[in-house]
């Protein structure tokens, strides 16, 4: 029986692929096993709260204030940190399953059953010669750079939208500009098509790309213009039996009959896709910047992970990397919690709005952020950000939980895991939700900043450029932490989430009536 809420998936379609296991009935239940990871995660660290989340009858509408507990816990200690990230992918992983030709088994015996070769490759090169550009952002209606880019970090690090260390990590790579010369790197853009991702940027710094999508004529049409204005080539999936397989795409006739035949369902094509990325020679970047609604979300991250950790096992030089993003729950250093909390104390006029808004809601509006302190167990003292959006619900907060579990586990077993995170970004997928689009447009009267796709794409896609070539990034296993889950931390283009001055939920109201108005402006 599905729980309050669920969608419940049937047939099938459904069965192809990774799942999600199917109960007696023959029904799939996303939000039992999405419950049941978030309780395995912590049952050895608080057997207490994992029989609360057990026991849990509306988890739908509660996750939020479990997996803030979760973060809590985890600040406490670097064992309890690194046993919930362990324990969490491990019940993740336990439970899914991989269904083929009618056969259901567990993802992993999938990836070790279909080893079989059935993805050819076909190369496209671009076609710009020259030097590498310096490092450039598309920014309302300006591309900034040099100077500029360097004023606008330091405003943005003024104005609390990013960390420091976020404009730092950027004004080293603009201090070295040979560093975006990648005709030495090869990355395997998982989601080479999606909006949040740094595939175009990779192709004009000279990247060899393993571009890997879903099957699509005009995903892949875009795909294949971007890679022929850039200074690198790109890698394609396509049938093995197909005439083009081993070939490159020589011209416009070539392009026009590749995108009918390219690409790879990561769900239900994971063991072919490894196959196909473990051919590549030298160091290898493999990212996920794949996205999907709902239940599918967390079937392509199990996908992807598969890939992944299987690829880790034989390749040498494995950096894993990730787009982490800023709605979720994180641990914050103290400045940040510093920060809101005199932005709080310094607005304006906050009592001819706010105070009466605040009494007719009951409180749930203008609250005021990090109304308490967690603590290690040295005694530092650390805030819980929480930027759950309830509407996006707890299928995409465990897929993106997932990722931060494996980014943590990679990082602690000797592998680079470049994971930044991204800023609220107007992307199709975001924008769609009327009231996401609403919200979004009326941020930045609450001091937030929401960045266009061009944007994120370029600062995010330096990023990993930062952590690729700079020795001293936390992405590399050989750099101390002082605790596990300042990961998350450096680098970060939260938007301004961490240092507001309220708890972001409270205003998102308030910021789509102010979306309205500044719609009709």
């Amino acid at each position: 029986m599905a729980e309050k809420g669920e969608p419940v998936t049937t047939g099938a379609p459904v069965r192809e692929g990774v799942v999600f296991p199917a109960g007696p009935d023959g029904t799939s239940s996303t939000l039992v096993v999405n419950r049941s990871v978030f309780a395995d995660a912590v049952r050895a660290v608080d057997p207490d709260v994992a029989a609360r989340i057990d026991n849990e009858r509306d988890w739908r509408n509660t996750y939020i204030e479990h997996i803030v507990q979760l973060v809590e816990i985890g600040i406490r200690s670097e064992e309890n940190a690194m046993t919930i990230s362990r324990d969490g992918l491990a019940s993740l992983l336990s439970r899914m399953q991989f269904g083929r030709e009618g056969q259901t088994t567990t993802v992993a015996q999938a990836m070790s059953t279909h080893t079989e070769p059935t993805l050819g490759a076909v190369t496209v090169r671009g076609r710009s010669r020259g030097p590498v550009p310096e490092f450039a952002v598309p920014y309302r209606g300006r591309v900034l750079r040099g100077d500029g880019l360097r004023a606008q970090l330091d405003a943005w690090v003024d104005g609390g939208i990013v960390e420091p260390s976020f404009a730092e990590s950027l004004r080293l790579v603009m201090r070295n500009r040979d560093w975006l010369d990648l005709d030495d790197q090869t990355v395997a853009v998982l989601g080479a098509g999606s909006e949040m991702g740094p595939y175009q940027q990779l192709c004009q710094w000279g990247a060899k790309v393993l571009a890997v999508d879903l099957p699509g004529e005009e995903r892949w049409g875009r795909i294949l213009t971007h890679a022929r204005r850039g200074r690198g080539s790109i890698t394609v999936p396509v049938p093995l039996i197909h005439p083009m397989a081993g070939r490159e795409s020589t011209g416009p006739d070539d392009d026009a009959s590749l995108v009918g035949i390219a690409g790879a369902d990561l769900i239900t094509q994971a063991p072919e896709v490894r196959t196909w990325l473990a051919e590549a020679e030298g160091p290898l970047t493999v990212g996920n910047y794949v996205y999907a609604d709902g239940g599918t979300n967390v079937r392509v991250s199990v996908a992807i992970d598969a890939v992944m950790t299987d690829l880790q096992r034989r390749h040498g030089h494995l950096t894993l990397a990730f787009l982490a993003t800023p709605t979720d729950v994180f641990s914050v250093p103290w400045d940040a919690v510093s920060d809101a909390r005199r932005r709080y104390a310094d607005r304006t006029v906050p009592g001819i709005f706010e105070k009466p808004v605040g009494a007719v809601s009951g409180g749930r509006v203008f609250e005021p952020h990090y109304k308490h302190a967690a603590y290690d167990t040295h005694g530092v003292p650390y805030g819980v950000a929480d930027n759950l959006v309830p509407r996006q619900g707890p299928n995409y907060a465990l897929a993106k939980r997932m990722q931060r579990w494996r980014a943590s586990v990679a990082r602690s077993e000797g592998a680079t895991a470049s994971i930044n995170i991204a800023p609220p970004t107007r992307t199709r997928s975001v924008v769609k939700n009327r009231a996401f689009a609403l919200a979004y447009g009326g941020m930045k009267r609450f001091g937030l900043e929401v960045f266009d796709p061009p944007a994120s794409n370029a600062l995010m896609a330096g990023m990993l450029v930062h952590d690729l070539r700079n020795p001293h990034s936390t992405a590399h296993s050989d750099v101390p932490l002082e605790h596990p889950l300042d990961l998350f931390v450096m680098g970060a283009n939260h938007g301004g989430m961490w240092r507001c001055p309220y708890e972001p939920n409270s205003i998102m109201e308030a910021a789509a009536v102010a979306g309205l108005f500044e719609g009709r402006a």
